[in-house]
Formats: C-alpha cells, structure tokens, sequence
C-alpha cells in the first residue's frame, strides 16, 4: 500500500524583515483574517496541525463557535515553504490571525501572522514600529481602526474619518494617529495629478525571492498538493522492503505564471525516492504565484517529503 506523509510546509523567517514596509503585516490581519486570538498551542508533526487552547478571542467574524479556554485547530504556520516547528510552538503564549480555506484553518499570511507575546502584552507591528497592548486595549485598537479607515485593496487604505474628528472623538491611540501620516508620508494623499507625469521606465523584476507578502500556493491549497502527490507515488516506490525511509526535500522556483522551474534536490534519501519525488513535483499543475505589493514575482519554495 502506497503511503507518503507530507509534513507541512515550513518557513523560516525573520519577522524584523517587514518593518521596512510601510505598513507591516498586522494591519492586513487586522482586516482580513476572520478570527483572532491569543493562547497556546501543541504541533502534531505527523498531521501538520496545531491544538490550540485559546485565552482571549479578540475577533471571530466566522461560523466557528469560540471561547476562552476553548480548542481550535490549524495547520502549523507557514511562509515560502518553511515552518516553524515544535520546539517554536509548544506551549508559548502568541497572538494569532487565522482563515479558513475548504477542509480547515490556516494561519493567515503564515509566520507573519503567528506573533510571540511579550510579557503578555500582544504587539502590533505598524509604520516601522511594534506597540504593545493588552487584551482589552487590543479589542479598542481594533474597533477605532475599523472605524477611521477601510481596506480599499491589496495593501491599500483609506480614511474614513479626518484625523482632527478622530483626536476630537476618542482616546487616540498613538499607532492610528501614526498611520494617518503613514499614509500621508508614503502614499500622496489625496491624490493630486500635476501636470503631465513623467513616462516611467520599466525594468521586469527577475528576482528570486525568499518572503513575499502573499504566498505561492497549489491549487486547492496544502491538503490538495498532499493528495496529489500521495496519488502519484509509483509502485516500484510503495514495494521497497522498507529499510530505506526518510525525507527528500525539494526545492523550486515558482515562477510568476505559476509553473515551476529549477528543481534540486536539497537532501536526498536514496536515488528511486529522489527521482520519483522530483519527476512527481514536475507534473504539478501551475500555482497561484506569489505577490509583492500587488504583483506577480518569483518565490523559491521548499518541500519535504517523508517516504516510509
């Protein structure tokens, strides 16, 4: 009987490297992800999920029924085919932004979005800067943001509420109010068209990046590419006589079509896995490609595989 275990992909990353975007990751999930919640988690490394019991829910836009120290369940977090591992998750206090997408939860922008508390207090990584908050000034924060702006698209913001109204109606949180100049600062806002604007020039960006803001993705996600890879172990794989097991990890480029290119094998078990590992990644279909501020770029992508 044929059977493969694809362990969860697995990103390593420094999180420092997205304080020089303008606005961070946080805002994004702040939006976007449908539920948000602190507590701790175990990895179940055969599955590639995580028990998480939850100590605050601080936002719950899905179907899911959520309480304090209650259990949810999600994929181990991921980015550009990296992860985190047990000895990062286990029972450590973080913040976390979650989707759901078809059979389960996945953490929302990946390891971006999987953030450690420090002394209990949540941080919010915005404009070049991380904040602290608690629970409750977390809950604050998020409802004055969604109050003074709205998400007008990838990456994109806008104010729904003058700066001058906001300092006059509330408590101002010193994060919001740095975000209207961010916007400000960085974006022309309003926007003022001044005479004609100069032609640009345009260099296609070939580079091969490591972070994206949005991940390359299968098509159907994580427990798709499982299945399809499961389905295409050759028999002369699935009858060894089982002395030879282990992981072959493969690494790849997608590239902004989608189709994969310059495989290589990083570590191999034994030369039949290694080939059929190879040849099974080559027959995917495209993926969705990764993106950087809105635009398609190429992003190298590593998966282990575990033959036994």
């Amino acid at each position: 009987m044929k059977k493969i275990v694809l362990f969860g992909l697995l990103f390593s990353i420094s999180w420092g490297i997205f304080a020089e975007e303008v606005f961070s990751p946080d805002i994004n999930g702040l939006f976007e992800a449908s539920i948000i919640c602190t507590g701790s988690g175990i990895l179940d490394a055969k599955t590639g999920k995580v028990r998480f019991t939850i100590q605050q829910v601080l936002k719950n836009t899905s179907d899911e029924v959520l309480y304090p120290d209650g259990e949810i369940v999600f994929y181990e977090p991921t980015s550009c085919g990296f992860g985190l591992g047990a000895s990062t998750i286990n029972n450590k206090n973080y913040i976390v932004y979650l989707r759901k997408h078809k059979e389960g939860f996945f953490v929302h922008g990946g390891t971006q979005h999987f953030r450690l508390l420090k002394n209990g207090k949540i941080p919010f990584e915005l404009c070049r800067k991380t904040y602290y908050y608690s629970t409750e000034e977390f809950k604050r924060l998020s409802a004055h943001f969604f109050l003074t702006f709205e998400k007008t698209g990838d990456f994109a913001f806008a104010s729904i509420m003058p700066k001058s109204e906001y300092v006059n109606s509330f408590s101002p949180f010193e994060s919001i109010l740095n975000f209207y100049d961010c916007l400000k600062n960085d974006f022309p806002w309003p926007h003022e068209e001044i005479g004609m604007p100069e032609p640009e020039i345009y260099l296609e960006d070939t580079t091969i990046y490591k972070f994206t803001e949005v991940e390359p993705e299968f098509p159907g996600g994580t427990v798709e590419m499982m299945t399809y890879i499961s389905e295409r172990i050759p028999d002369s794989i699935s009858n060894v006589d089982g002395t030879i097991r282990g992981n072959v990890y493969i690494q790849f480029v997608v590239e902004k079509d989608g189709s994969l290119s310059e495989l290589n094998v990083l570590r191999g078990v034994a030369p039949q896995f290694d080939t059929a590992a190879v040849e099974i990644i080559k027959s995917m279909p495209k993926w969705t490609p990764a993106k950087q501020r809105g635009k398609a770029v190429r992003c190298k992508f590593t998966i282990p595989v575990y033959f036994k």
